[in-house]
């Protein structure tokens, strides 16, 4: 049976909650360019994030030659939604140019860890190096590219979509977490998170269900389906869960951080957007 509540930490948890989602939300709804620096600031805080539970020091040169790569994948996610004419330079943000920034990233990193520092850096290490942009950092520019791109009545292209699919993923983790708590039985897998059940994912999938039908009912119409978008995050949310529970569990670590009171760090806040929102963006790419 799932453990009762903590009313400290319960306490801790929504007050954090509802501080973060009004700066969320106050910025998307802002402008484009807030809903770009809500993105970028949590997928790069959630990449060191992740460089730390892999147990690499942050002052390893091999690491900020990959923090400057995921500002780079920033730089031409706005350019290519449009937003900063960059002129004759515009071959820099083109997919050749991604490619071999990328790949050139990549390989130098590499050899670094390899030759250079391999006393100070173990094997696994050095994947978790190469992993962590397209884990941590893509996610966040698809969804960007995404509310940029695709147009919506009434002018409010870019937070219908950005805030909708946000607030699917965050009805669901809520719904989960709380009906985990309080309906809870059966282990949903406990080798991995002992404490995820099957009661808390199917309270999370009628999480995003219900919030899919507000949009529906209450928003404007757009020219895709929200109950799709809700059935990819019923169902990867909890696995973007499930496979951070076990990179932490590898690591020995209960949290990715303590940035965040009562949530940990921002890895385990946004672990559900990292497998959904790439998804979301696909299903987008071919809808429309």
């Amino acid at each position: 049976m799932a453990s009762r509540y903590q009313p400290g930490e319960l306490r801790r948890r929504v007050a954090t909650g509802l501080a973060g989602a009004s700066v969320v939300v106050g910025l998307i709804a802002w402008n484009v360019w807030g809903l770009g620096l809500v993105l970028a600031v949590v997928s790069l805080v959630v990449l060191l994030e992740f460089y730390q539970m892999a147990g690499v020091r942050l002052n390893q040169p091999a690491v900020w030659l990959f923090f400057v790569q995921g500002v780079y994948l920033w730089a031409g996610g706005v350019y290519q939604a449009g937003l900063v004419p960059v002129g004759g330079g515009s071959g820099l943000f083109s997919f050749t140019g991604f490619t071999l920034v990328l790949v050139g990233s990549v390989v130098g990193a590499l050899l670094y860890s390899g030759f250079v520092a391999r006393r100070g850096i173990e094997f696994y290490q050095i994947g978790a190096l190469a992993f962590g942009i397209p884990y941590t950092v893509a996610p966040f520019v698809l969804l960007f590219l995404a509310a940029s791109r695709y147009h919506m009545p009434h002018g409010q292209s870019h937070w219908v979509l950005a805030l909708g699919v946000i607030m699917q993923i965050w009805a669901a983790d809520i719904a989960a977490y709380f009906g985990g708590k309080t309906f809870g039985r059966r282990p949903l897998l406990p080798s991995v998170s002992p404490n995820k059940t099957w009661e808390g994912a199917f309270c999370g999938a009628l999480g995003a269900l219900v919030l899919a039908t507000c949009w529906v009912v209450m928003g404007p119409s757009v020219p895709f389906s929200w109950y799709a978008i809700a059935a990819l995050v019923a169902v990867l949310s909890p696995v973007g869960d499930l496979v951070e529970s076990q990179l932490k569990r590898s690591a020995g670590l209960k949290d990715s951080g303590r940035l965040l009171p009562g949530h940990g760090g921002f890895l385990d806040r946004f672990d559900g957007f990292l497998l959904t929102l790439p998804a979301v963006y696909l299903y987008l790419r071919l809808w429309l």
